[in-house]
């Protein structure tokens, strides 16, 4: 390949990789940009609230789940999810991370996981695990709905299930 060649082959490369990254970043609908959350963990904030067991004489943790999606205007996403849950004294907790592209087709959005961790424990803390990019790309329908005057992003998973995110 001569050197004019290799040149030529390198501008028609940025183009297609400039096109492309343009591209993405347009079909990502203007409705779906920003900061997305679903659900509250009772222990977390505005305020701290914990329970106290009158038969035991001791406070536990409390429960729930805490959702958030953050969607970019260059087609990334990041989403991370803590659920706790406290029974009879027992607490489990996971944590799940994840960041990589969404794409658009009609009404569903594919999210292309590129990293994610995982992290939880089983009613004790020494009974921990952790896993690395194991989430696995998944489509799900996709509406936004109002609420109190309020945007909701509302996520469908193929066997009809729903999360709701309000927009922040």
């Amino acid at each position: 390949m001569t050197t004019n060649t290799t040149v030529r082959a390198f501008h028609l490369l940025a183009l297609v990789t400039l096109a492309s990254t343009s591209a993405l970043a347009a079909t990502v609908p203007n409705a779906l940009r920003g900061d997305w959350t679903s659900g509250y963990v009772s222990s977390g904030l505005p305020a701290p609230v914990e329970y106290f067991d009158t038969a035991t004489g001791k406070f536990s943790d409390a429960s729930g789940t805490l959702r958030s999606l953050k969607i970019n205007a260059d087609g990334t996403y990041e989403s991370r999810d803590l659920m706790t849950i406290t029974t009879y004294g027992c607490t489990s907790k996971i944590f799940v991370q994840v960041e990589g592209q969404v794409r658009f087709t009609n009404d569903e959005v594919t999210f292309v996981p590129k990293t994610s961790y995982s992290a939880g424990y089983t009613c004790s803390p020494s009974k921990t695990y952790e896993k690395r990019n194991h989430v696995q790309p998944s489509t799900k329908g996709w509406r936004i709905d109002t609420s109190s005057g309020r945007p909701v992003l509302v996520l469908t998973a193929p066997d009809g299930g729903a999360s709701r995110y309000d927009h922040r």
